[in-house]
């Protein structure tokens, strides 16, 4: 039986979501959790400064989340 990762496996470790995504795992430390209420409180959206550059991460009517540039 072969496992699913290997020696001769190489490239990112990913995580499937129900949805097809695939999200890279990170492969050292612990990841930070924060719930997006904490982020948005009461608004539909916010703007994240990060490296000099600006995201507006907003909500949409369907409680999903979108981050542009």
């Amino acid at each position: 039986m072969k496992s699913a990762m290997n020696d001769k496996d190489s490239g990112p470790r990913v995580s499937r979501k129900g949805d097809g995504v695939q999200i890279p795992q990170r492969t050292s430390g612990p990841m930070k959790t924060i719930k997006s209420v904490e982020i948005l409180a009461d608004a539909q959206e916010v703007i994240i400064e990060h490296e000099g550059d600006q995201y507006r991460l907003r909500q949409t009517s369907k409680g999903k989340l979108i981050l542009t540039k």
